[in-house]
Formats: C-alpha cells, sequence, structure tokens
C-alpha cells in the first residue's frame, strides 16, 4: 500500500509546491508514514482537506481519523454516549480502549444541533449507506460546512462487502426516499437485508424477520452502491436537487470508495 500512496502524495506535492518547500515535505513525510503512523484513508483526508482546522467525524467509535497537528480541533459526533455504545458492541477490551469520546450527541441524518456554515471539515467514514434518506443526510452535512468547506466520505464498493448479492440502490429509489419520505422503502430493504445477509430462504421466515427488523428499526446497510452508481448519485444531486459542491478528490481505498467534496 505505501508504494502507491507515496506516488499520489508525490504527485500532488508538484503540482501545489515549489522545489525546495516540496523537498522537506517530501523527507518529512517519509519520516512519518513510513513509521505506519498513518493510513492510506487517513492520507487522501490530509491531502485533500487543506483548508480549516476545526470540524466533527460522524461515527468514529473506535476506528477514529488520525490527523495531523494542523487538525486539532475535531469533535466527535455520534448517536449515543461512550458508555451505551460499550454495551452494545462485542468487542476484545483493547479495541473498546480505542473508542474516542463523544462530544455531540445527534443523528447524522439530521445534524439537528450543529449550526449553518460553522465546520471547515466534516468526516463520515461507511456512515451513507446506514441512512434512510442519503439525499436528506447530504444536504444537512453540507449545511453546516463553511464555502470552501471539505466532505470527506468513505463509501462501501458492495462488491467486496456482504451487500454483493444485492443489486445496487437505484436513482429512482434516492429520489423516492427523499421525494416520499424513506418509509416508503423500508419494508423492502429489510426484507432484502433477511435474504441476503442473514440469508433466510423460507419465504414465510423472510416474512416473519422482515416485520420484526421492521418494528425494531434496525440499523442496516439501507443502500448499495458500486462506483459507478456513486458518481451517478453525486451527479444527480449537482443536476436535478441544485446542491453546490466540486469534486475534490475520488480514489479507490480497498473495499470502499473515497470522496471528497468542497462546498461552493
Amino acid at each position: 500500500m505505501k508504494g502507491p500512496v507515496l506516488k499520489e502524495f508525490l504527485f500532488h506535492l508538484k503540482t501545489r509546491f515549489g522545489a525546495a518547500v516540496r523537498h522537506l515535505l517530501i523527507l518529512t513525510f517519509k519520516q512519518w508514514f513510513f513509521k505506519g503512523h498513518y493510513t492510506r484513508r487517513e492520507v487522501l483526508f490530509m491531502l485533500a482537506c487543506r483548508y480549516g482546522t476545526k470540524g466533527i467525524e460522524i461515527g468514529a467509535c473506535h476506528h477514529p481519523m488520525r490527523l495531523w497537528r494542523r487538525f486539532n480541533h475535531v469533535l466527535y459526533l455520534d448517536i449515543e454516549t461512550k458508555e451505551q455504545w460499550k454495551k452494545t458492541v462485542s468487542l476484545p477490551p483493547a479495541e473498546i480502549m480505542r473508542a474516542v469520546r463523544v462530544d455531540i450527541i445527534d443523528d447524522a441524518n439530521t445534524l439537528a444541533a450543529v449550526p449553518d456554515n460553522s465546520q471547515d471539515f466534516l468526516i463520515a467514514n461507511h456512515v451513507i449507506e446506514h441512512c434512510r434518506n442519503p439525499i436528506a443526510t447530504l444536504g444537512n452535512m453540507f449545511r453546516i460546512l463553511k464555502p470552501e468547506g471539505a466532505l470527506y466520505l468513505s463509501i462501501p464498493d458492495k462488491r467486496f462487502t456482504f451487500d454483493a448479492p444485492r443489486q445496487a440502490t437505484s436513482m429512482q429509489h434516492f429520489r423516492d426516499d427523499y421525494e416520499k419520505g424513506p418509509e416508503v422503502s423500508d419494508e423492502a430493504h429489510y426484507r432484502e437485508w433477511a435474504r441476503f445477509y442473514e440469508k433466510l430462504t423460507d419465504p414465510e421466515a423472510v416474512e416473519k424477520r422482515t416485520a420484526e427488523l421492521l418494528r425494531d428499526q434496525i440499523n442496516i446497510h439501507f443502500h448499495c452502491w458500486t462506483p459507478v452508481e456513486m458518481i451517478e448519485f453525486f451527479l444527480m444531486l449537482i443536476r436535478e436537487y441544485g446542491f453546490k459542491f466540486d469534486i475534490e478528490m475520488m480514489c479507490q481505498n480497498g473495499i470502499e470508495t473515497v470522496f471528497v467534496f468542497k462546498k461552493q
């Protein structure tokens, strides 16, 4: 992994810095990177998010992004406190110890506790697939960003996850969830989950489990994408719904696709 990331870093340096500064930064980067301090995901964020120091990471739990010192004003947002989260997971103690504090208790779909135009960046790794109404969720994510603020998303590529047997979510499905309300799709989402994730085959068992999931409103992967659908989805936001953002970066990273958007 290190070779390709280093090449990508050098490419960015060639386009943004003079020779002397570039040489110094390359030396510094090698010292940090080859000690294994940063993952590819973290390096991509720090290369693309060049403005501001104040931001939020959603749903970090025990895998927060480790960032350079200038990104030192990061708040962690989640639907429950760290103590509540600990009671719902079955992880080794060492993993649980890595969990970050939760600074803001809020729903990632609405971000109601976060003021408009208040953040330099927002990080959401493997969050959007859990959102019942992705268009509305992304609207709120851009709402809280300052102009030129960066939205960093990593989205699982369904081809490499347990979503592989499912059909990629259609653009009309996203439109219906936004315009008619996500309730119109909930039953179909949970039926897919029972069939493809829990691998139930008996029709009666599928319907019974679907009813249970619907009743309890279990948090699942409501939607799934390949990179093709991801691109189509984001272009739809611009063309049909008037979203105003630039695509700063798109990069395949293992089982996920990373996007960085800049709010206009």
